[in-house]
């Protein structure tokens, strides 16, 4: 990454320079911004006048089901959120059951 910016911004290299990438610091800041991220979309739902939910399933590369549950949601004012509310796995089977039970 240092490289990438001393060719693309150069001037700003003591600023990457100062910020550690460790595997420990760069998961514990995915965790910080996923409880940001959670706390913003749990209070924009709080104010939904109404709301949908979409599914999704598809297979990743280990052949394992993959249930995309999004929400949209509409407020007051008219302004439209849709976010991505979780990747579930599939593990066993995929009937209707199981997504039923996994949206629940």
């Amino acid at each position: 990454m240092l490289k990438v910016c001393s060719i693309l911004c150069p001037e700003k290299k003591n600023e990457f320079e100062k910020n550690s990438l460790s595997r420990r610091t760069v998961v514990r800041r995915i965790e910080m911004m996923a409880n940001d991220i959670k706390t913003i979309l749990t209070g924009r739902m709080a104010g939904f006048e109404s709301f949908s939910i979409a599914l999704d399933e598809s297979t990743d590369l280990s052949d394992t089901a993959q249930l995309a549950i999004f929400i949209r949601g509409v407020d007051k004012e008219f302004t439209v959120t849709e976010e991505l509310l979780a990747l579930q796995p599939l593990n066993k089977t995929t009937t209707g059951e199981d997504v039923f039970n996994e949206v629940q």
